[in-house]
């Protein structure tokens, strides 16, 4: 620790002369006492760095799994499995019906075919243009029989089956940095539920009200279209073009995917979302002012649904206005399900993410 000093210092601690060590660490010096002292203390400072360290170490060794993502990862297993048997009992279904309806197509050649070979037949009524007509008609049908199948496998690019992956958060706690050792995606979102008179497009990726009259009988008159997707982990922003008549506004959000939407959907005690006129957003029971927003044609907003921080987000890429709910989960528990509600006729609702 210590070497001799030929021009004597007065100890740091008594200030006595005489001090005959100095430290190599600190630079100070000690008299012989002192000296002993000083050794103790870095000794002792030696032990508590000992000590903080096999607790560090036995907290890095006692360290567990993330339950929450762990039961998040088990449910999503879960719901997936029994997606993908559903998906898999259809498509037995519908190849056993398209290969019965292929079959009974072939029967009805061969029973007329049949019976006019046994009239025929029975009648002694044929002649070499009959007999090469009916060698024709059956070489037809066994063309048919053996040709290649008109029946394919395919994937549905807009199923509601998603993967999932897990993410490392970078220092500064926004942007993402991918840990999984493969590329994985999720498919896309479309309506597939309406109330009211709502019209969807083909793919189900937008709804059109197409009258003003609902199916209630109240003063307001609405109707609702909810995705076909369940989101109960991950962030996931979806885009939308909206286009509205003047004074009208369109409801985005979610609720629960038990339960059903109705005509109002917005009413429903389970619902968080926005309007987007920028009236109103839904927290629960309660609508709270957020600020107007002129609605125009075309507007393109964007919900974001954030399921790992269990929040919702809005954001009106036009006028840049944002907005984020907090969702109770006692409330509105996973999985949740896009829902949204038309005011008026010609309202349209188009999702962007296809």
């Amino acid at each position: 620790m210590a070497t001799g000093n030929s021009t004597k210092k007065p100890c740091c601690k008594c200030n006595k002369g005489g001090a005959t060590f100095t430290c190599d660490g600190c630079r100070l010096s000690f008299c012989l006492k002192h000296a002993s002292d000083h050794r103790q203390e870095l000794s002792q400072q030696m032990d508590n760095i000992g000590q903080q360290h096999d607790i560090l170490k036995r907290d890095i060794d006692e360290q567990t799994i993330n339950e929450t993502l762990l039961a998040q990862i088990d449910r999503w297993e879960k719901e997936s499995i029994a997606k993908i048997r559903s998906s898999a009992n259809e498509a037995r279904t519908d190849l056993k019906r398209l290969t019965e309806e292929s079959k009974s197509r072939l029967n009805d050649l061969m029973s007329k075919l049949s019976n006019e070979l046994r009239l025929n037949r029975e009648n002694d009524d044929y002649t070499e243009g009959d007999l090469d007509r009916w060698v024709n008609q059956l070489k037809e049908v066994r063309k048919e029989l053996e040709k290649p199948s008109e029946i394919d496998l395919v994937e549905d690019k807009v199923s509601s089956f998603c993967l999932i992956k897990i993410k490392k958060r970078n220092a500064s706690g926004n942007d993402v940095t991918d840990v999984s050792p493969r590329k994985v995606a999720c498919d896309t979102e479309k309506f597939s539920e309406i109330i009211g008179p709502v019209v969807l497009s083909k793919n189900g990726f937008s709804g059109i009200r197409t009258s003003d009259t609902g199916v209630s009988n109240g003063p307001t008159k609405y109707s609702s279209v909810c995705g076909c997707l369940k989101y109960s982990s991950g962030i996931h922003n979806l885009r939308f073009r909206l286009n509205t008549s003047r004074g009208s506004a369109i409801f985005l959000g979610i609720l629960n995917s038990s339960q059903h939407i109705v005509d109002n959907s917005s009413k429903l005690p389970s619902v968080y979302g926005f309007w987007s006129d920028g009236g109103y957003l839904r927290v629960g029971p309660h609508y709270p002012t957020c600020g107007k927003i002129e609605t125009q044609p075309n507007d393109e907003v964007v919900l974001i649904l954030d399921c790992s921080s269990g929040k919702i987000g809005y954001v009106h890429e036009r006028t840049q206005a944002r907005y984020e709910i907090k969702v109770d989960q006692e409330i509105c528990p996973f999985p949740w399900k896009l829902v949204a509600t038309l005011w008026y006729l010609n309202d349209k609702i188009e999702i962007l993410n296809s």
